[in-house]
């Protein structure tokens, strides 16, 4: 009988701390590594191993990695395109924890300790144990845990429905990892006769209100527009102002009339969008 990875909540668990534990900030040697360590992972399913041509490694045009896992319905074209990406922002603002900030045990022990700079509802969390702390636990790990628990048992029932598994890096970023993972699929899709019916994107959403604990499901489509502004000036001596011209002073007026704008906040039925701030 196969041995199941990763479908009691105990074994999410440890799976999930083990991705997190890969550190995978974006431009650093982790990002680079972790998709071999998605494969080896990938590898101990009996049908991955059967079809190891089924797990691409598909370079970036910044010498990166997505991965596109294929899993093959017996009969079905219909698809679903589980995504995800594996980068995360930097530690930094962890401040004296940042070297804890990839181990949720050790962090949460850090936290413990040390409680005084957590929140209210921080210190309620940490006492509950229904939060996992650490960088990409929620942006977004625990997704990708998820697809992978998904496609695993997909391969032990014999589910018909194919299934691929994307997960790239440079989310933060540029989005190298999906737009090269869009050329993959498409030649996938060359391959198989598939009929892509869903894209599950496992990013994490976030209430609008801090009191809101429902938990939502979106539907529909979103597109990521990340536009960026280059003031260049002119540079001066600064006991001569005049002669030149201040970029910062340039940035300011674009700041003023970007952020905080109500003019670019949309509105659809009962849902809106959140303020534009400049990153």
């Amino acid at each position: 009988m196969t041995k199941l990875l990763w479908q009691t909540y105990e074994d999410r668990l440890i799976l999930l701390k083990r991705l997190v534990n890969h550190q995978t900030v974006t431009n650093t040697e982790g990002e680079l590594t972790f998709p071999s360590f998605i494969k080896q992972l990938l590898l101990q399913i009996p049908y991955f191993e059967k079809n190891q041509s089924q797990i691409l490694l598909e370079t970036t045009e910044d010498n990166k990695e997505a991965v596109v896992v294929f899993y093959k319905a017996p009969t079905t074209t219909k698809t679903i395109v589980l995504i995800s990406h594996f980068d995360t922002v930097d530690v930094d603002d962890y401040g004296s924890f940042r070297e804890d900030a990839f181990d949720p045990d050790k962090l949460k022990y850090d936290f413990t300790q040390y409680s005084s700079y957590l929140s209210t509802d921080a210190i309620e969390d940490l006492k509950n144990d229904t939060y996992l702390f650490g960088r990409g636990v929620m942006d977004m790990k625990a997704g990708l845990m998820l697809h992978l628990s998904l496609i695993e048992l997909a391969s032990i029932e014999v589910w018909d429905i194919n299934l691929i598994l994307v997960t790239v890096p440079d989310e933060e970023v540029n989005s190298s990892g999906m737009r090269k993972a869009v050329e993959t699929i498409a030649s996938i899709k060359q391959t198989f006769p598939l009929d892509i019916q869903l894209h599950l994107n496992s990013e994490p959403t976030f209430q609008q209100a801090s009191a809101d604990e429902q938990h939502y499901i979106y539907s529909g489509s979103i597109g990521k527009i990340m536009p960026g502004v280059l003031c260049y000036g002119k540079e001066t001596h600064v006991g001569n102002p005049l002669d030149g011209l201040s970029s910062n002073f340039m940035m300011s007026y674009m700041n003023q009339a970007i952020e905080y704008n109500h003019l670019f906040k949309e509105e659809f039925e009962n849902e809106t969008t959140p303020l534009p701030v400049s990153l």
